[in-house]
């Protein structure tokens, strides 16, 4: 409802885009709730239902359903500055850029969710990106394969679709003045868990593009200092620690406890509850990983 307003409420005509707002299978009362909101909208709009195929496929079927030539994506949970259509749309005005992505800040701190990206590389997060309608048709839209139907868990669609968008050398740019605002990811334990077990997905996605995953996915910056899937690597790291210390000498156990202290810092852990919790996270996300490399037999990925 909040993303609903904040469209309302966008200095951009109202008669100059529509919104489609896709359910993707809701068991309540959602999709009631949403119309009945829709209707005291004073922009044109539809609410469109599907059978749980996961989020690429809902945005492939809002794109199915819309008649502009700009595609603009968001998401439920986020609040758009006032003028993100109007600072994102004039971009396209340069015939030469294909896509635009904004920024994307904590709704509590106001700061860049991203912390120690690269600068220079795009992330394609879904919630804060524009297209142009007929480039994303011809590369095929979001992919499904990306989406657990047995557990609801989907991961690295919008990226991939990014990475096709990049190998046929279409043009991205980053607008600073494009903001949306998100709340605070990994707010608890039940969600630090979920966050692990979306990794299963990392092998599919660089068996279909090696090049791109190698070179852009979790790469951060500290200073001069480039530190490429620190999650993947500390993980790893760490269930060699967990082994190390059941079969050799439980000294390892100390090793284990320094890299959850560095990857405490990815969830913001704040206090020793959620320190506590986050002490299998390694352990779930290389199952999870492993996993992924078993069901789309891509071992590289480990490396």
């Amino acid at each position: 409802i909040n993303c609903l307003n904040s469209i309302e409420e966008q200095d951009f005509p109202k008669g100059n885009f529509e919104v489609i707002v896709v359910d993707d299978g809701s068991t309540d009362n959602t999709g009631i709730y949403i119309q009945e909101h829709l209707k005291k909208m004073h922009f044109e709009n539809k609410l469109i239902f599907q059978e749980h195929f996961g989020p690429g496929i809902a945005r492939n079927i809002g794109v199915q359903n819309s008649n502009g030539n700009i595609l603009a994506f968001t998401e439920d949970d986020v609040i758009l500055q006032k003028k993100w259509l109007l600072n994102g749309t004039k971009y396209f005005i340069d015939r030469s850029i294909h896509s635009v992505e904004g920024v994307t800040k904590n709704i509590e701190t106001g700061k860049p969710i991203r912390k120690f990206d690269d600068d220079s590389f795009v992330s394609f997060i879904p919630c804060n990106i524009m297209f142009r309608k007929d480039v994303f048709e011809k590369l095929g839209g979001y992919s499904g394969e990306f989406f657990d139907k047995k557990t609801s868990i989907f991961f690295r669609e919008d990226i991939e679709l990014g990475f096709r968008f990049l190998e046929t050398g279409c043009k991205i740019v980053i607008a600073e003045d494009m903001i949306v605002f998100h709340p605070q990811q990994h707010g608890n334990i039940k969600a630090i868990y979920n966050h692990a077990k979306r990794y299963f997905f990392d092998p599919l996605l660089f068996e279909k593009h090696p090049k791109y995953f190698r070179k852009m996915i979790e790469v951060k910056k500290i200073g001069e200092l480039t530190i490429k899937r620190p999650t993947h690597y500390l993980s790893v790291l760490s269930v060699i620690f967990i082994l190390m210390a059941v079969f050799l000498n439980k000294i390892f156990i100390l090793f284990y406890l320094l890299t959850i202290g560095i990857l405490s810092l990815k969830f913001k852990v704040k206090n020793i509850i959620k320190f506590v919790g986050i002490l299998p996270f390694p352990l779930l996300y290389f199952w999870s990983f492993l996993m992924g490399c078993f069901r789309f037999k891509s071992f590289r990925a480990l490396i």
